[in-house]
């Protein structure tokens, strides 16, 4: 299981616990760790979902803390993608919302560290429909703790306001809701 913690106040997590109540932290345990992500498609509630396949943009940034030319790993974020098609209706009050998780590969570290890495939606150019254009940026912590490096710390921050904390990467999407295409 996962224990969630939630991130100090200055943003940062070394290896004790963050202590404050708002949730942004995931904790792993030396295995794989899940975030979740989930998208909203939003339509005027006569129209049914698209049939597509949307899919998030995962980029490796940065690394602090860590040994000197130490790399942010390409695969330390596995990308996930979320299929829509018109059977899942018109969804709830316009809203079609549907959910998946990125992975954070354990493997794929291999020094201590905080690593830095952006999401985003991708834009497919799916006719009719307005993309979401946030962005997330996600801190991994590598910690080695008896001899084992892993990701112990998750962090999921607004990218455009690092000091918002974020409980789940969420990318909505007008599909006829706002403006009948």
């Amino acid at each position: 299981g996962m224990s969630v913690f939630a991130a100090d106040g200055d943003g940062s997590s070394g290896t004790t616990p963050p202590t404050t109540e708002s949730k942004s932290y995931i904790e792993g345990n030396g295995g794989d760790i899940s975030i979740p992500i989930k998208k909203d498609v939003q339509t005027d509630g006569n129209t049914y979902a698209p049939d597509t396949i949307f899919e998030f943009e995962v980029n490796p940034v940065s690394v602090t803390d860590a040994p000197e030319n130490t790399a942010v790993p390409t695969d330390g974020i596995t990308k996930t993608e979320i299929k829509y098609t018109s059977a899942d209706g018109l969804g709830v009050n316009g809203s079609i919302i549907k959910g998946s998780n990125l992975k954070v590969n354990q493997s794929a570290f291999t020094a201590v560290g905080i690593y830095k890495y952006t999401i985003s939606e991708k834009n497919d150019g799916y006719e009719g429909i307005r993309y979401d254009g946030k962005s997330y940026n996600v801190y991994i912590t590598v910690v080695n703790e008896n001899g084992k490096t892993y990701p112990k710390y998750v962090k999921v921050v607004d990218a455009a306001d690092e000091t918002k904390k974020v409980k789940e990467i969420k990318f909505v999407n007008d599909y006829g809701k706002d403006e009948d295409n």
